[in-house]
């Protein structure tokens, strides 16, 4: 009796549109991501050095209202094996991208709208914020946190999840 032998080139006729494991992407354009402990390691590294913007956020997060969401997300959460978000809240699903200078570039204008995009195909209810916001009117800061925070649990009661985290 023979082993077990590994689908390839044996195997000579296939019915057409057949995928077997280990054939080529049949996506028309390839999608840079990273293996997941990859992209992990990254996102930690970026934790541990936030901006001055996200640390900012970070201290105000724990300090609204007695520190109640202290504990309820996480800084540089990694998902969709290439994006990072910089805040994560999993009780909602609700993303925080802080926006630096950098951001008026177009090729990262580009890449936000990306970035944008697979949120949405991850049910992820985004929140971009500016660094002029963070350092600004701390009231109006907090009405716009809340209003999405708002946003992000009415998007999960209205409809199923389409991909899990």
């Amino acid at each position: 009796m023979r082993g077990y032998r590994k689908p390839g080139k044996h195997i000579r006729s296939r019915p057409p549109g057949a995928i077997v494991i280990g054939d080529c992407s049949i996506l028309s354009t390839p999608i840079l991501t990273y293996p997941s402990s990859r992209l992990q390691k990254l996102a930690k590294r970026r934790r541990k050095r936030g901006t001055s913007a996200e640390n900012k956020l970070n201290q105000i997060l724990n300090e609204v209202n007695q520190g109640v969401l202290k504990g309820k997300y996480q800084r540089e959460w990694a998902f969709g094996g290439k994006w990072i978000l910089d805040f994560f809240f999993y009780e909602n699903r609700l993303g925080i991208e802080l926006d630096g200078s950098y951001h008026q570039s177009h090729s990262q204008r580009m890449k936000d709208a990306q970035k944008e995009k697979a949120c949405d195909d991850f049910d992820i209810t985004l929140l971009r914020l500016t660094n002029r916001e963070i350092f600004g009117d701390r009231i109006n800061l907090l009405n716009k946190l809340r209003e999405c925070w708002r946003t992000a649990n009415q998007r999960l009661k209205n409809r199923p999840l389409r991909k899990t985290l």
